[in-house]
């Protein structure tokens, strides 16, 4: 797919279209945006045996993960052919139809179905890095290298840096309650804002245009593209009637800034990321 082509493919994901089942054939960069191909995936594919969804219902899966995970090595895989793979990604992974290649991640990153995927699953991630081996002289050597991102090294600066060099990047962000608890004592206000997690949603950032990360979303399988916007803490004090009124802001991990999908924060809700990894040139 033409530059142009491509471009015009971003823009109309800005405008909130959303196209299932379909991807550009080529990767390609131009100024401000770069986008590479990765095939669509869906956590939910009636495919995947039903012992991996909650009561074998396929709405209520738990996979999004894997599924993301799976996304990020096949893309990989197609964007920066390796002379040849190895361990568990030749064994379990390479060649397999996509529901399996879901369902061998999940046993890999111990998935349970009711429950999701544990904070491991990023250190198994890593460990596909030197699978992706290329040849040197006689040898068949590593040559990618993990990239490691969180909460607050996560601007769109870093994020395109990264995706510049990376096909793909394993996303995770948290689904983050903002709570405000104030206290009043004689004399002063305080008033504290703090972010509650539960539970989160794992995607595969494949490309950027303009301030917006896209990605494939593991929900249904679709490419989706969100404006990255930053939520930074907010401290401040100051005497009113002789009452010193003061804000804290606290982020979580007592972050001095994270970054969101400002398209998918409502109200109190802040879809934080929370943690990004891609294995690069």
């Amino acid at each position: 797919m033409k530059t142009k082509n491509l471009r015009t493919f971003a823009m109309a994901l800005g405008t909130g279209l959303l196209l299932l089942n379909s991807t550009p054939s080529l990767a390609d960069c131009w100024n401000g945006g770069c986008l590479w191909s990765v095939p669509l995936y869906d956590q939910k594919d009636e495919n995947i045996p039903d012992e991996w969804f909650p009561e074998g219902n396929h709405n209520k899966s738990m996979l999004c993960v894997p599924t993301a995970a799976s996304m990020a090595y096949q893309g990989t895989y197609m964007n920066i052919p390796p002379a040849k793979a190895a361990g568990w990604l030749q064994s379990s992974f390479i060649g397999k139809s996509k529901q399996t290649q879901i369902v061998n991640t999940a046993v890999a990153m111990s998935t349970n179905p009711s429950k999701g995927t544990g904070g491991g699953a990023f250190g198994i991630f890593a460990a596909r890095q030197p699978e992706f081996l290329y040849k040197l002289n006689n040898l068949f050597v590593p040559k990618l290298v993990t990239v490691d991102k969180k909460m607050a090294t996560l601007s769109f600066s870093t994020i395109s840096a990264s995706l510049k060099k990376a096909p793909t990047a394993l996303t995770v962000y948290g689904h983050y309650s903002q709570k405000t608890v104030t206290q009043i004592a004689p004399g002063s206000k305080i008033t504290q804002i703090e972010y509650q997690r539960k539970g989160g949603h794992a995607v595969t950032a494949r490309g950027y245009n303009s301030g917006y990360v896209i990605y494939n979303d593991p929900w249904g399988g679709k490419i989706m593209m969100e404006k990255l916007a930053s939520r930074k803490k907010q401290n401040s004090s100051k005497v009113v009637n002789g009452v010193t009124e003061m804000t804290v802001e606290v982020l979580p991990g007592d972050s001095a800034i994270a970054y969101y999908f400002s398209g998918l924060q409502s109200g109190t809700y802040y879809p934080l990321l929370d943690r990004m990894m891609a294995h690069s040139l």
